[in-house]
């Protein structure tokens, strides 16, 4: 059990989990393990959207205030399908938060299901929340080093393989896709708050040369950060 699946339901379909079918109406928010598979007449009927532990452990600390940190899941209630109904309004925000930023969505998602059925989603969180890693906290915590992902791996006296394994299995990507979106995010946010150097904002991101940095952001965005920058004014 690694990702957490959220499923938003468009249409009447069904889950099948763990051998067992449930009807979904629609309109009808469901949080369900990665295994989960759903059903409608067409695919167009649900969103569906994997979130990793990883995902989760960085969200977590904006819900604490929400969740209630002793509710534990047991077996039996980690194959549940419990259904949130949805209105229209917030179908349509949650179809454009999944196309602006998974971690907007699922902060969101995670809010509107905790004041539904507080007990129910804090257990179901704390399961797939894991907060103590020192991996990963040493990566976070240098994510802005110019390393290449060999330098992350010696440091943390492990193999690159390993270390990816664990990423693949944490975040749902490689080791450098995650490092390469969490500096472009932060470098964005940079060039969009500050009139500092774009030259200076690729160091300070962890890129390690200019042109490098230019060729990520314009993939990643479909701009260049100069293009980016005139667009705020």
């Amino acid at each position: 059990m690694h990702a957490l699946q959220v499923v938003l339901f468009l249409k009447p379909g069904y889950i099948d989990y763990h051998g067992k079918k449930s009807q979904i109406e629609a309109n009808q928010l469901v949080m369900v393990g990665e295994e989960a598979e759903v059903h409608a007449s067409n695919r167009s009927d649900w969103l569906s959207i994997f979130f990793y532990p990883g995902e989760i452990s960085q969200v977590y600390p904006l819900l604490t205030e929400l969740i209630c940190p002793n509710q534990k899941a047991y077996p039996s209630q980690s194959y549940q399908v419990k259904p949130i109904p949805v209105f229209d309004e917030l179908v349509n925000v949650i179809q454009q938060l999944h196309k602006v930023s998974k971690e907007v969505m699922l902060r969101f998602v995670c809010t509107y299901c905790l004041e539904m059925d507080k007990p129910y989603f804090s257990q179901l969180l704390n399961q797939y929340c894991d907060q103590n890693d020192r991996v990963f906290d040493f990566v976070n915590e240098n994510a802005y080093e110019p390393w290449p992902v060999a330098k992350y791996a010696q440091l943390l006296e492990m193999d690159v393989t390993k270390l990816n394994t664990a990423f693949y299995r944490h975040y749902g990507q490689s080791t450098k896709s995650w490092l390469t979106e969490q500096r472009l995010s932060y470098a964005k946010q940079i060039i969009l708050d500050t009139d500092r150097k774009i030259s200076e904002v690729a160091l300070d991101s962890g890129f390690s040369s200019h042109s490098h940095f230019i060729g990520a952001f314009r993939k990643r965005y479909q701009c260049s950060p100069s293009d980016l920058r005139s667009s705020r004014k």
